[in-house]
């Protein structure tokens, strides 16, 4: 025969019954009645999630400014010559050398040309490429100003994903602090019945 523990308040469970609580009405159908470690189990898979989600955003924003950073980079060695160079010798040469290296960095940082970023900036950079270190290594002022013009376009574009891009980091880091506060409010809630009734054996 099964023993029954004594009562505590107007509930009355065998001493052989799984640790199976309900955790009300109020709650997602799929958590009813789990146990404790099954409790624990789904919190910690909605917290992982929400933390992969979190890790996901800060690697884009972590890519977002090294981009800027290398696109910065482009737009500064072009304001170095924004009267343009026209000699084609050998420092018009190295110059857009470097332009072609710092261009490259740019859209590596973006994650390659399949990004939008990236696409963007190597759209820009075969523009360069072809009027100058592909051409006759010389550029015009207007030509400098247009790739700096297109570049801050870049940027721009970049900006503003990064801001929705941040708003979603803080939505998500909002998120993961209510569902841990909850999640540890309910594995107490479990608990309790639990700790009452060890306390009322002992008592």
């Amino acid at each position: 025969m099964t023993s029954q523990l004594p009562r505590v308040g107007s509930n009355t469970a065998p001493i052989d019954a799984p640790s199976t609580i309900s955790l009300g009405s109020g709650l997602p159908p799929d958590m009813s009645g789990l146990t404790a470690e099954g409790l624990l189990m789904y919190c910690q898979t909605q917290i992982g999630g929400l933390d992969a989600q979190i890790k996901g955003y800060f690697e884009k924003q972590q890519a977002a400014n090294k981009t800027r950073e290398a696109v910065n980079e482009v737009v500064r060695q072009l304001n170095d010559h924004l009267n343009g160079f026209l000699d084609g010798g050998d420092g018009d040469k190295k110059t857009c050398k470097d332009l072609d290296a710092a261009m490259q960095k740019a859209i590596d940082a973006a994650g390659g040309p399949k990004t939008a970023a990236g696409a963007a900036l190597q759209s820009i950079a075969d523009r360069m490429k072809a009027t100058g270190s592909s051409d006759d290594s010389k550029m015009a002022d207007f030509e400098v100003k247009k790739f700096v013009d297109d570049l801050k376009g870049v940027q721009s574009d970049i900006n503003s994903s990064s801001e929705l891009d941040m708003i979603q980091l803080q939505s998500l880091s909002q998120k993961r602090t209510t569902a841990l506060s909850l999640c540890t409010n309910l594995v107490q809630s479990v608990a309790e019945p639990s700790k009452a009734i060890i306390a009322n054996m002992r008592g």
